[in-house]
């Protein structure tokens, strides 16, 4: 296994058959990969939800025309002429990281790691390793 780089991403089947296919270190160890959900969510009214999308169909969308950096800051309008005036930020704020005490969630659980037994090592060191 040529898992030298993969980090977050070595999925932990490859090392132990006992752990379910898919089973990456950034799903087993949300808190050394520092992936823990977020507590601001994106399309908190669900405007986009309603529509079949989502803030990463939105990025995509307007990804061919516009700088990672201005997408935040593009009318809806631009790709979806039936949407109000609303920009990306507003309604994708945890994916703009545009969040305030307003639009953030309390948080329901604290991040921590999984308990992976079959490695006999912490997260933290496994992440490393992989």
């Amino acid at each position: 296994i040529n898992a030298e780089y993969m980090g977050c991403d070595f999925d932990a089947n490859l090392a132990d058959k006992t752990i379910a296919k898919g089973s990456t270190l950034r799903i087993l160890c949300p808190g050394s990969c520092d992936s823990c959900p977020t507590n601001c969510p994106d399309d908190p009214l669900g405007v986009l939800k309603a529509q079949n999308l989502d803030c990463k169909a939105v990025v995509k969308a307007l990804s061919d025309a516009f700088t990672s950096s201005q997408i935040c800051s593009i009318d809806l309008r631009i790709v979806f002429p039936s949407f109000p005036t609303t920009l990306v930020k507003t309604v994708c704020p945890g994916t703009c990281n545009t969040c305030s005490t307003t639009t953030q969630d309390p948080p329901t659980s604290s991040c921590v790691d999984n308990t992976i037994t079959s490695f006999n090592i912490t997260c933290e060191s496994l992440v490393k390793l992989y």
